[in-house]
């Protein structure tokens, strides 16, 4: 009787030991197929939605292209409107372009101010590497000064490069500066050195930069009272140049400080 009941005991639990295995083993396939059923549904909801992206893509690529083609058309339409735009509204008028680095948008810009009808151009390049302070002032005093023969004496010399017409009396200087070859502070003072000997002199500066550039110091010009234009290499900001050139005053163009995009036309 003792034997009967230690194997129906054993024979108990091992039923139950059985049914317990049976049971997770049931969950686990139930639990695999639940696992598989989400990852299928996952995968058709990315699917799905990759689908959705890919379809909103290439409307945005459709309206992008259809947009810079417009853009492109504005652009064309506006160069060719420029030059009747401007025309003489620079004549007679003799202007110095001044620059601290060799940029290729002023062969573009000598265009643009002859095409208006300015008489007399020179364009002087100065080398930082060679020109210190004073030498930047001397060279100032030349242009203003019509002394030719300095200026062909620092081209010599490699201290500028020099193109155009020296021996006319100047009405305004075209100043750009290259911010990455001067630092801040030292653009700061040669800059009000500058404004001061040129309105000595009855000479006005206007400071000009690329739309595109990545520092701006159209604060500094504003600080200074000297008029700016910030986006000189598009349509825009060369009529804003020649309101400027003719007697408009202000800060125009499309960075923060500036005061609007462009002066009013008459």
């Amino acid at each position: 009787m003792f034997f009967n009941i230690k194997y129906f005991t054993i024979t108990v639990i091992v039923i139950f030991i059985a049914l317990g295995v049976g049971m997770y083993i049931g969950f686990m396939f139930e639990a695999q197929e639940i696992v598989v059923s989400t990852r299928h549904d996952i995968i058709s909801q990315l699917e799905s939605r990759f689908t959705y992206l890919n379809k909103e893509n290439e409307k945005l690529e459709k309206e992008v292209s259809l947009l810079k083609f417009s853009n492109d058309n504005y652009k064309k339409f506006s160069n060719y409107l420029l030059p009747h735009i401007v025309k003489d509204k620079l004549s007679g008028k003799n202007i110095a372009i001044l620059k601290f680095s060799n940029d290729f948008l002023f062969n573009d810009l000598y265009d643009f101010l002859k095409k208006a009808g300015t008489n007399d151009l020179s364009v002087t390049t100065i080398n930082l590497d060679k020109a210190n302070e004073d030498i930047i002032l001397s060279i100032i005093d030349s242009i203003i000064s019509n002394n030719d023969k300095k200026i062909i004496d620092y081209s010599n010399k490699e201290i500028i490069s020099s193109y155009g017409d020296y021996n006319k009396e100047v009405e305004h200087i075209i100043l750009s500066c290259s911010y990455e070859e001067i630092e801040y502070n030292n653009l700061k003072r040669v800059l009000k050195k500058i404004n001061n000997k040129c309105r000595e002199s009855l000479i006005s500066v206007i400071c000009i930069e690329k739309e595109d550039s990545e520092k701006t110091y159209v604060s500094l010009y504003k600080e200074l009272n000297i008029s700016s234009v910030d986006n000189i290499n598009s349509v825009i900001g060369k009529i804003s140049l020649t309101s400027i050139l003719n007697g408009e005053e202000g800060n125009f163009g499309i960075k923060k400080s500036s005061d609007s995009l462009m002066p009013d036309l008459p």
